[in-house]
């Protein structure tokens, strides 16, 4: 049988052809997206059991219908059978703690008015009896009047979330007993400064409850000297995102100013972000009014050293003006014999006795004295000796004007007596009651530094 021709192929048939390879490939169409739908079910099913996620139906218009997924039932450890559990099965599933609770929440909802719908809730499941978390997000569809025909939406395992907030509340509680029980100030604060956390000994320096503790302007407790400088230093030390150190005056429930030191430190979260500080806060009252006290008894005694320099300074000057006026022989003498100081009266004197005997040196005459032991007892010129001995000593101690001062000792007054002395012990008369000619006592009756008889002995 041989093809026909076109020409000869009727309208109706070819018509009736393109609708037959039209209708196959809609078919094949059809076939292709329920096979691409059941893969994205499957997919979606294999997911939510990964993800422990349920699906379910509330019909309301009949009274309560349930219709379940098999997520569901996975998740809620039920039978296949029960994919149409009763109302009655799901409220003995849940936990005795939280069923009142779920209930009274669900019908609230449902007479509310409200389009969504969320509840946290246990279940005892029926084929290990272990004890699940569940969380239902679900959206409820409603007629014109407000009556609710349908809620349809997932049941969550949320299991080990709940665990772990329940591990971090213990964790927190701890915190708090802790903190609670610790005898000063302890506070948590966000990044916008506000508390998040305050612990007994913080609330009762305030005198408030924790709800207006953890909102309460601190500043308003700062004494207005301390504000400026505490405001700086605060900026500088959350900014710095490291452990800073305040001290400052604050006022009490009972309106004392206590002194306080407050250290800071940042707090971040597991992925290193920060996320605020905690601090702590110390009473160092006691210590900075002894600090205070301590700082005004080094006033006072300095104040005191000062006023007391000041008198000794204006004692020694009227003692100085005293015996700078004196016409005899004023000395200060330390234990070893050495001389701080001399008047004006005894550098005279010695100044006289350097010139003469200088002068002699240079004449070349031989100074005879009667008294051989004299020369002994005359005492030496500190200027000779000073030169010879190159000492540094004295220039630290004495001032230069002193430093050509001889040393008298004992010789200075008592050597005219000595050698008057001497001469009645060798039998020879000797009427002389004037202090000898040159000598020291001579120069100091007369005050003018020269000799005060006409015949100069040596």
């Amino acid at each position: 049988m041989t093809p026909s021709d076109p020409a000869d192929v009727l309208p109706e048939a070819a018509a009736a052809e393109r609708l037959r390879q039209h209708l196959e490939e809609i078919a094949r169409e059809r076939d292709r997206a329920h096979r691409e739908l059941q893969e994205r079910e499957a997919e979606l099913a294999r997911i939510q059991r990964i993800a422990r996620v349920g699906g379910l139906e509330i019909d309301f218009r009949d009274g309560v219908r349930n219709r379940r997924s098999p997520e569901y039932l996975l998740v809620h450890g039920l039978p296949p059978e029960e994919i149409n559990e009763t109302y009655e099965n799901w409220v003995a599933r849940i936990h005795p703690e939280d069923r009142e609770r779920t209930i009274r929440h669900l019908f609230g909802v449902l007479k509310a008015g409200g389009e969504d719908y969320t509840a946290e809730y246990r279940i005892i499941r029926p084929n290990d009896g272990e004890s699940r978390w569940i969380r239902v997000v679900a959206k409820i569809e409603r007629d014109r009047s407000g009556r609710a025909l349908r809620l349809v939406g997932a049941d969550l395992d949320v299991t080990d979330q709940m665990l772990a907030q329940e591990t971090l509340r213990e964790s927190e509680e701890r915190f708090r007993l802790i903190a609670d029980s610790a005898p000063v100030p302890i506070w948590v604060t966000k990044l916008d400064r506000t508390r998040s956390f305050a612990n007994r000994a913080y609330l009762d320096f305030l005198g408030l409850p924790f709800e207006e503790a953890i909102v309460f302007d601190w500043r308003k407790a700062l004494h207005p000297d301390d504000l400026p400088q505490i405001l700086q230093e605060q900026i500088t030390g959350e900014l710095s995102l490291k452990p800073f150190v305040l001290e400052a005056r604050y006022r009490n429930a009972e309106g004392d100013w206590r002194w306080l030191r407050s250290e800071s430190q940042p707090r971040w979260d597991p992925n290193g972000k920060h996320i605020g500080f905690i601090g702590v806060a110390h009473d160092i009252t006691a210590a900075k009014e002894a600090e205070i006290e301590l700082r005004k008894l080094n006033e006072s005694l300095e104040r005191r050293i000062l006023e007391r320099t000041a008198q000794l300074e204006s004692r020694e000057a009227q003692t100085r003006a005293i015996l700078e006026t004196s016409h005899q022989y004023q000395m200060l003498l330390n234990r070893d014999g050495d001389l701080l100081y001399s008047n004006q009266t005894a550098l005279a004197a010695h100044l006289y006795r350097c010139r003469r005997r200088r002068r002699q040196a240079v004449l070349g005459h031989a100074v005879v004295r009667r008294d051989r032991g004299h020369a002994a007892r005359d005492p030496e010129c500190l200027c000779d000796r000073d030169a010879r001995r190159g000492s540094q000593d004295r220039d630290a101690a004495a001032p230069a004007d002193r430093r050509t001062l001889f040393r008298f000792r004992d010789a200075a007054a008592a050597g005219p007596a000595r050698h008057h002395r001497r001469r009645r012990a060798g039998g020879r008369r000797h009427h002389r009651t004037a202090p000898r000619r040159g000598s020291p006592a001579a120069i100091a009756e007369d005050g003018s530094g020269r000799p005060t008889h006409r015949r100069c002995r040596a």
